[in-house]
């Protein structure tokens, strides 16, 4: 029987893939946007998605519209986990369609922060609620990794 200080060491399978998946998108970090980028040079926020996940064997579309309909949604702000994917309207702030798409990179309860395709800055982190662009575009969220039962 295991005790209770060697319990709190183990991490879980998917814990573990999040965490790779974290430092792939990572790696990524300074890569330019363009529209429809899928290159290491190159991507767009549905591109960039679609290539991280794709590393790990996760089959998304080139969509962030078609993202949003992968995985088991999540509604609401306080319930999103590190390598869930965040979900926002687009440049109309009023819209109800999707037209972003990050990766969560932790969520403490206070602050969520986001890695995501930028236009303006490339393959960056972003912190939702200090983002007055982003905050008022939340949408939901994607639990593409499945938690384990």
């Amino acid at each position: 029987m295991l005790s209770a200080a060697s319990d709190s060491m183990l991490v879980s399978k998917r814990e573990m893939r999040i965490d790779s998946i974290l430092q792939k998108a990572a790696s990524y970090l300074g890569v330019g946007y363009c529209r429809g980028g899928v290159n290491r040079n190159c991507l767009d926020c549905s591109g960039f998605v679609q290539k991280v996940f794709a590393y790990y064997g996760e089959d998304l579309p080139h969509s962030s519209a078609g993202m949003a309909h992968r995985g088991k949604p999540v509604k609401k702000k306080e319930n999103l986990q590190a390598g869930d994917l965040i979900l926002f309207r687009g440049r109309n702030a009023k819209s109800k369609h999707v037209g972003h798409v990050g990766i969560v990179v932790q969520n403490d309860g206070n602050s969520i922060i986001f890695i995501h395709a930028s236009v303006n800055n490339g393959i960056c982190f972003e912190e939702l609620e200090t983002s007055s662009y982003y905050r008022v575009r939340f949408l939901g969220g994607r639990r593409i990794i499945p938690e384990e039962k």
